[in-house]
């Protein structure tokens, strides 16, 4: 009888160290993976892979207040998602794959439908320090993110080397840097606010072609769910999540070396 191994999720970390040791604790728990046999004979190799992403998303909608402020935003926020990861890639049985590695995500927002009182604004309210005693706005921003990724992968041969496949992919984002664009300053506004941004599940749908030890990957990639931390810049509660479930698309491009 194996034993049972069992992993407990992180708290969010306070600072971009203890955010690294939370990554290499998720991945200690997965690696033992790598070493068991496949479940029958393995007719592919493992091997690395690359992957480039890119998604547009409705990365949010929901009610704030802008600190102790009377009146409520009803925000609606859309924007890309792009990156890209370097994976380990292993069999677990036939035609079976699990993937694990790190890359780097850029989360944004460029655009923003922000109704206040029943007025449709394109923007919102940041603590943007000023010795001017102004009440600044931000169009758009982006947080730059650490990820660390897991992923399982089904192919269904079609021919010797093309085959479609079936994957899905779990992402933990940490934040690295922040930056806003505020039009009123016409400048942007940089932050390091390290810790958990949050979570990310996505489906990919494509086809792999193999040419000699390499295979090609493009996919269409379909979000299924987001979970991350509200901002402390916007005088939100960072320990409070945003939840969305689909609302976008986008590809992904892969190149696996067998």
């Amino acid at each position: 009888m194996q034993p049972i191994i069992t992993s407990r999720f992180p708290s969010a970390p306070s600072n971009l160290r203890v955010c690294l040791l939370n990554f290499f604790e998720l991945a200690a728990f997965f690696i033992a993976i790598l070493f068991f046999p496949c479940a029958v004979r393995c007719q592919e190799k493992n091997g690395v892979e690359f992957s480039f992403f890119s998604t547009y998303n409705k990365q949010g909608e929901y009610e704030t207040r802008y600190g102790d402020v009377a009146f409520i935003n009803h925000l609606t926020l859309y924007g890309p998602d792009i990156g890209f990861k370097l994976d380990y890639k292993r069999i677990l049985y036939g035609k079976t794959f699990f993937k694990i590695g790190l890359g780097y995500m850029n989360f944004g927002v460029s655009k923003i439908e922000n109704e206040t009182n029943g007025m449709p604004n394109p923007g919102r309210l940041i603590n943007y320090p000023t010795v001017i005693f102004i009440q600044y706005e931000t169009a758009k921003y982006h947080y730059n993110n650490l990820i660390f990724h897991l992923g399982l992968e089904k192919q269904f041969p079609i021919s010797q080397d093309l085959s479609f496949f079936a994957a899905a992919d779990y992402f933990h984002a940490g934040k690295l840097s922040q930056k806003y664009y505020i039009p009123g300053a016409g400048t942007y506004y940089h932050t390091s606010t390290n810790g958990n941004l949050g979570d990310f599940f996505n489906i990919n749908l494509g086809i792999s072609e193999k040419i000699g030890s390499i295979s090609f990957l493009p996919a269409l990639v379909i979000p299924i769910y987001k979970s991350w931390r509200k901002d402390v810049v916007f005088k939100e509660d960072p320990g409070t999540s945003i939840s969305n479930w689909a609302g976008g698309i986008g590809i992904m491009l892969s190149v696996s070396y067998h």
